[in-house]
């Protein structure tokens, strides 16, 4: 017998993977008797317990859903968790399979756009300065774990991580090359500026709005809340990391001698004579020796200021990368319902709405898209500084919305992280009273006692349209 026909959904779906701590969405628009398939993002952080494997079963899975053809591959920015299954030790042979009709990218990765390239060549400056720095500072690092630790988590939002005494490349040249396999798929990619509108081509009552990244290099440079007036939920200091724009040293000095040497706090005079007070004299010449060495020792020479300048520098290239994030909002009519996809921007990106304009659309404004948001992708897996307050989040009123996070908890907590961050977390269950959706939980989804703010029509929806399965969580608009 011939195999029925599977029923055509008109909803919209919204798939996010279950892989790990990384992005990666798979869109669905009905149109007439065929799908609309958008691909948002593709990767998992470095590190990831059998990452190709994981991506490898992503790559099948939209292969499989897809019919082997996308129509929009959307890359917001060039980080490790959103582009690492390009690469080539993990899903690429599945990538090679998939056709791609069309290639989404920021303005920043536009090779003609004069401040991109600008942005592009500092960029690739500051990564050689890292580079050479990590290189120079290896002892020093292994002296202090914690600045290596540190540090190495930054790097592998790059696909870097260090290696004995230096930093290396991880996965066949990192996140370039992964953006670069992205941009060969097409012949000519798109690159999007605040205020464009696109159109999926044969879906009706679908526009899509370019929020971000701001064309403007001191807005892409803010990263972290103002100290006087945080634009977020939390001070800085309490978040996922401390930004080098507000002169905060997250390393701490190292003291010349080791604690054991000391005779007091900041104290280091005599400590040989104190010593061999109550030495023989063959172990007081072994001190005297053992002094000299550690006091002239090349492990010492690299200070704290150049390991909290390292780091510092590290944090900077993240958040700039971070705020470079291609800003989509799906509006779907008739209602005019919204999907907000916000990658990882953060303050001066989410900021910088507020000036936009869209030619063609009267009465679209940020505050109008973010009031009709129905679901919001939570910005960097839920950090401190990747959702605005009184801009952002508060501004999301619409009685239907939903937050999803794409977030690895275990990961998370192994590298210190606190995502999702507390004071957001609470306020998104507040605003959703209850439908918040992240992609590791244990209890996939949330339960009655989690929804009971809900009236029973709403939650009966809710359960209807919010699907877990072992590889993703599937959500109908």
């Amino acid at each position: 017998m011939p195999t029925s026909k599977p029923t055509f959904d008109s909803r919209v779906r919204v798939r996010m993977y279950r892989h790990g701590l990384g992005d990666c969405f798979l869109l669905r628009f009905p149109k007439k008797d065929s799908y609309f398939h958008i691909v948002i993002d593709s990767g998992v952080l470095l590190g990831t317990k059998d990452a190709a494997a994981r991506m490898m079963e992503v790559a099948e899975d939209i292969k499989r859903e897809t019919g082997g053809e996308i129509d929009v591959l959307v890359v917001t920015h060039e980080h490790w968790d959103h582009v690492s299954g390009f690469s080539g030790k993990q899903a690429r042979s599945v990538w090679d399979t998939i056709k791609t009709k069309a290639v989404w990218l920021a303005w920043t990765e536009d090779p003609k756009d004069v401040l991109a390239n600008q942005l592009r060549g500092q960029r690739d400056e500051d990564m050689k300065k890292l580079r050479v720095g990590l290189q120079s500072a290896g002892a020093a690092l292994q002296m202090d774990e914690q600045a290596a630790d540190r540090i190495n988590e930054l790097l592998s939002f790059n696909g870097w991580q260090l290696d004995g005494l230096g930093a290396t490349d991880s996965d066949e040249g990192g996140t370039p090359e992964a953006m670069q396999y992205v941009r060969q798929r097409v012949d000519s990619p798109t690159f999007l500026k605040p205020g464009d509108i696109q159109k999926l081509s044969g879906v009706t009552g679908v526009r899509v709005f370019v929020l971000g990244p701001p064309h403007d290099e001191k807005k892409i440079k803010k990263s972290d809340p103002s100290k006087a007036h945080p634009e977020v939920y939390e001070e800085l200091e309490n978040g996922f990391a401390v930004g080098a724009a507000d002169g905060n040293s997250i390393v701490e000095a190292v003291p010349p001698f080791p604690t054991e040497m000391q005779l007091g706090e900041n104290n280091y005079t005599d400590v040989a004579s104190w010593k061999s007070s109550e030495l023989n004299e063959q172990q007081s010449q072994a001190l005297q020796v053992a002094l000299q060495g550690y006091a002239s020792d090349t492990h010492r020479k690299l200070s704290a200021a150049s390991l909290a300048e390292l780091e510092n520098l590290a944090i900077a290239l993240d958040g700039d990368t971070n705020n470079s994030s291609l800003v989509l909002a799906f509006e779907l009519a008739p209602q005019g319902r919204v999907l907000l996809f916000a990658a990882d921007a953060q303050v001066g990106n989410w900021l910088s709405w507020q000036e936009v304009t869209w030619k063609g659309a009267s009465g679209v404004t940020a505050n109008s898209l973010l009031e009709k948001a129905v679901l919001y992708k939570v910005g960097h897996h839920g950090s401190h500084n990747a959702t605005l307050k009184d801009l952002g989040l508060e501004l999301m009123t619409n009685k239907d919305l939903m937050a999803v996070i794409p977030v690895n908890q275990e990961m998370a907590a192994k590298k210190k992280w606190n995502m999702p961050f507390p004071p957001l977390w609470n306020r998104l269950k507040e605003l959703t009273r209850g439908r918040v959706v992240l992609s590791d939980s244990d209890v996939a989804l949330p339960n009655d006692a989690a929804l009971s703010r809900l009236t029973a029509t709403e939650r009966t929806r809710f359960k209807q349209n919010v699907i877990a399965s072992e590889i993703a969580i599937d959500i109908f608009i």
